[in-house]
């Protein structure tokens, strides 16, 4: 049997594995996890950190570095894995977007606003990518600004609004739903969270968290159930908020912390759910919390609050023309591990839970089986590979000259493959979503 034979027989039931004693282990969580910090412009402290699985934290870009009157103010990494994409909060400045590398060099400045806060240019709060590659930025309040949604072409700069006005109030921060593929906004004035549509053609209101609790910086998504959490304070009688997909909140954890700034979901393929927080307790910290036990870890601390905590990118997708996306993978120190990508239109959920208890979020359906065996042809190329001698790899889904399916959700994930590993799986990264 090949491995994507092997691969899809793993995904669709769960049982087929080699029998071996596995010599190099699953990867469960995340292989690191990076910070955006309070700290200033006029500050040594970090503003960019990078925090490994022992908890060792590596200063990227400390303050002292960032322009003059800028505070980092939301971040993500570019879908190379190695450039910062951190949004610049000022009073004073122009709201911008600062490329940095992994070394700590400022790449580039880009700017997104044309006027100062002060002038009416309002502030950028928060930055994500989209399927395509794009730079989705949130666009708060400040000197009379209309919030909104902006899009920035990741190739030549330019700006889209994609929305803003009613009833976006005071805009503060963006994730992807796994789920439709919409933008989910949250407005800090009413603590709405808003789904906007990746075109920006509509937006719905999914519920809110409180109409008088504060909360914090980032919002993020567990792909096991769907459901959105944002953090907040305990003197307020909350840490974090959890919301379905219903709009139903309910307070989640209330004690343990002081607070919560930075929320990002581990890796989905984790037996036990949990979140990354950036949070305050006896000191800023980076720590663990448990979706099941609500029990607290921490895996770092720190003198300055983290305001947001995210993932190393292990894939991205971008698109490189009409009908035309690139899956860019990035495994880290997996140089030479066989990869496999599937397709799904049946979505993330409820995926297959294997017998070491990881889970595969992508619904097995007719297109999984064409994708992982080779069916589609030129319409699904570099599907299967290994990892070249810089842990990285990448697929090409084109459908360019099948126009009727404009508009179609497609979700992906990929896998690396390792016959030392358990079940021969090493690492099964998040599933990403594309709308045709």
């Amino acid at each position: 049997m090949s491995t994507r034979l092997d691969y899809f027989a793993v995904i669709a039931v769960g049982l087929a594995f080699w029998v071996m004693s596995p010599a190099t282990p699953a990867q469960h969580h995340t292989a690191g996890w990076s910070v955006i910090s309070s700290a200033s412009s006029a500050s040594t402290a970090p503003v960019i950190g990078h925090i490994d699985q022992s908890g060792k934290m590596t200063t990227v870009l400390a303050g002292s570095k960032m322009p003059q009157n800028a505070y980092a103010q939301g971040g993500t990494l570019d879908i190379d894995d190695k450039t910062y994409v951190v949004a610049l909060l000022s009073k004073t400045i122009n709201g911008s977007l600062l490329l940095v590398d992994r070394s700590g060099f400022i790449l580039q400045t880009v700017q997104v606003l044309s006027k100062s806060p002060t002038n009416g240019g309002g502030y950028i709060t928060d930055v994500i990518l989209d399927s395509g590659g794009d730079y989705i930025v949130v666009k708060g309040v400040g000197g009379g600004a209309i919030p909104g949604l902006l899009r920035v072409d990741r190739s030549h700069h330019g700006i889209t609004t994609l929305y803003q006005g009613t009833p976006l109030l005071e805009a503060k921060m963006v994730t992807t739903d796994i789920n439709t593929g919409n933008f989910l906004v949250v407005d800090t004035t009413g603590r709405w969270v808003y789904s906007i549509a990746p075109d920006g053609s509509a937006i719905i209101s999914v519920g809110t968290f409180s109409t008088t609790l504060s909360i914090n910086n980032q919002i993020t998504q567990d792909i096991h159930t769907g459901d959105v959490f944002v953090g907040s304070w305990a003197t307020q009688g909350v840490l974090l908020f959890r919301m379905n997909s219903g709009g139903v909140a309910t307070t989640f954890l209330t004690s343990g912390l002081n607070a919560v700034y930075g929320v990002h979901a581990d890796r989905s393929s984790v037996a036990n759910p949990r979140l990354a927080l950036g949070a305050l307790g006896t000191a800023p910290s980076v720590c663990f919390v448990d979706l099941t036990t609500k029990a607290i870890t921490t895996l770092h601390t720190g003198s300055v609050l983290f305001y947001q905590v995210f993932p190393n990118r292990e894939v991205a997708t971008i698109k490189r023309g009409p009908g035309k996306w690139e899956i860019v993978m990035h495994f880290q120190g997996e140089s030479g591990n066989a990869y496999v990508a599937g397709l799904s239109l049946s979505g993330v959920r409820p995926g297959v839970r294997l017998p070491d208890r990881r889970r595969i979020h992508l619904n097995v359906d007719t297109l999984t089986a064409l994708s992982v065996n080779g069916l589609l042809g030129p319409l699904f190329s570099g599907y299967t590979g290994a990892l070249n001698a810089f842990d990285r790899g990448s697929a090409v889904l084109d459908v360019s000259g099948l126009p009727a399916l404009k508009g179609t959700r497609i979700w992906a994930q990929v896998v690396t493959l390792n016959k030392s590993a358990p079940l021969g799986i090493q690492t099964i990264a998040d599933p990403v979503v594309l709308i045709l």
